[in-house]
């Protein structure tokens, strides 16, 4: 089921021409495509919610859903391992971190 989906993903991910032409990295179509396919925002929604890049504080995405009167904030890895070294999972909880200290994020 694990190799499905990832290869599910891939597939949506290298099949749309969005991903490529709005997208510099795997990772960033991969968040693109998790915003879009899970959460339903749409193209535009998207490509404004995705921070990634220098000096993002390890986080990818943010999410304003004044609906709901929330803000989510996303930081993710897309890996094709079977494994996880430890670099992604620093990342990951470095993001956790910063944001216990949000007076640092601004």
């Amino acid at each position: 089921m694990e190799a499905y989906m990832l290869q599910r993903i891939q597939h949506e991910i290298t099949a749309d021409p969005y991903y490529s032409q709005n997208y510099a990295n795997q990772g960033e179509c991969f968040i693109a495509w998790y915003l879009r396919r899970i959460l339903l925002l749409s193209p535009t929604e998207a490509r404004q919610a995705v921070t990634d890049g220098a000096d993002d504080k390890q986080i990818d995405a943010v999410v304003v859903d004044e609906e709901h009167q929330r803000i989510l904030i996303i930081q993710g890895k897309f890996i094709g391992d079977s494994q996880v070294g430890a670099e992604p999972l620093r990342e990951v909880l470095g993001a956790w971190t910063q944001l216990l200290l949000a007076a640092r994020l601004q």
